[in-house]
């Protein structure tokens, strides 16, 4: 997030999302394949890996560095410290599935977390950047 942060305001959310997915697919395979695990999948898999790759992966890191160009790395991790959360709470609502009291009390401890990160009178520990040099920082 501190990478996308200083890289966001300069590129083009497309291309550096193309580069980000790239990269990572690239290192990903060449890891599966020195440890042995690199193997094509069923073809009926196909279908679903598709999906994953372009809406769960491409999508949401698309959507995130044209986000970070308007709020600080610590603010997207805020956010992105929810997504256990709301993952939790869609699950419950969409699909009935039971949150257990372990779930629950770590849903609150990472709104807590989130929480206290923001108090007032916390110093800015990202220093100047990108965000804060356009005034679009509180």
């Amino acid at each position: 997030m501190l990478a996308i942060e200083r890289v966001a305001g300069r590129w083009r959310a497309l291309p550096l999302t193309a580069v980000q997915v790239v990269v990572t697919a690239a290192l990903t395979w060449l890891w599966a394949a020195l440890t042995g695990h690199a193997t094509l999948p069923p073809t009926e898999a196909w279908p679903a890996l598709i999906y994953l790759g372009l809406v769960a992966t491409a999508a949401t890191t698309l959507l995130q560095t044209i986000g970070q160009k308007h709020v600080s790395a610590p603010e997207a991790a805020v956010i992105y410290s929810l997504e256990p959360v709301t993952a939790s709470i869609f699950s419950f609502l969409l699909l009935g599935e039971t949150i257990g009291a372990r779930g629950l009390a770590g849903g609150a401890l990472v709104v807590v977390a989130m929480v206290l990160s923001q108090l007032p009178g916390r110093e800015d520990r990202a220093g100047p950047g990108p965000v804060h040099d356009r005034g679009l920082a509180d």
